[in-house]
């Protein structure tokens, strides 16, 4: 859980962010699940600040298994 406490004139309150990695045929899959924040402004913003996230673990491990 992460606490959310950055948000002017709301109350901190905690945001729960499961990761599931499962093995594949291809390798790992990795599976992220968000709970909706307070408005779909704020759960846009994280959704892509999560997306951003996972952008650059996979070319890390794009960069890493090439060269």
């Amino acid at each position: 859980a992460s606490l959310i406490d950055f948000v002017p004139g709301l109350d901190s309150y905690e945001h729960l962010t499961v990761v599931t990695l499962a093995r594949s045929a291809s390798g790992t899959d990795v599976v992220m699940e968000l709970e909706p924040l307070h408005d779909q402004d704020w759960t846009d913003r994280i959704v892509a600040g999560r997306t951003n996230e996972l952008d650059n673990l996979h070319q890390l491990l794009a960069a890493t298994t090439t060269g």
